[in-house]
């Protein structure tokens, strides 16, 4: 099938960097005072704006976050992501055999997706259609505003479109 605009979450689907940035979560929580492990991340976090993640992590542990924890984990996981962040296996492949459109719609916030792109050298294949739900929408992931807001910056009405996300 062949569809006119294909729509990329980022991570998990192009960057495998759900482990390396689900890490550092655990870790800095954990240290805070506030226990929390991979996997809990994984479960509860993961696909989620910050915005709406620290106030699922202060009711589990009755109590705020350290206020720079944001921007602390922000800075290690995009100095990790400089060396260690790589593309999912397959996408390059799956890249080049595809003549679509294409666009990413992701939580994460334009210097992380700009980083990672830019680190796949995939960056111009993207550049005018990059989406952040940061700054696009009001409403991130479980809903489906972001994905239709680059649907419809991307596409002519009527036409079809395809979304390929790790998670819901």
């Amino acid at each position: 099938m062949s569809y006119e605009l294909i729509i990329f979450d980022f991570d998990g689907v192009v960057a495998d960097s759900e482990l390396l940035s689900s890490g550092v979560m655990a870790e800095l929580l954990t240290q805070a005072g506030m226990p929390t492990t991979l996997d809990d991340v994984l479960d509860e976090y993961v696909g989620r704006r910050w915005r709406d993640t620290r106030p699922m992590i202060e009711a589990r542990h009755g109590r705020a976050c350290p206020e720079d924890f944001h921007e602390t984990a922000t800075r290690i996981c995009h100095a990790r992501a400089r060396t260690e962040l790589e593309p999912v296996p397959g996408l390059m492949d799956f890249l080049a055999a595809r003549t679509e459109a294409r666009c990413i719609a992701s939580s994460s916030g334009p210097d992380w997706l700009h980083l990672g792109l830019d680190r796949f050298g995939l960056r111009p294949m993207f550049e005018d259609a990059i989406f952040s739900a940061a700054i696009h929408v009001e409403r991130g992931k479980p809903f489906p505003d972001l994905f239709l807001y680059a649907a419809r910056k991307s596409i002519s009405p009527g036409t079809g479109s395809s979304s390929i996300s790790a998670r819901a």
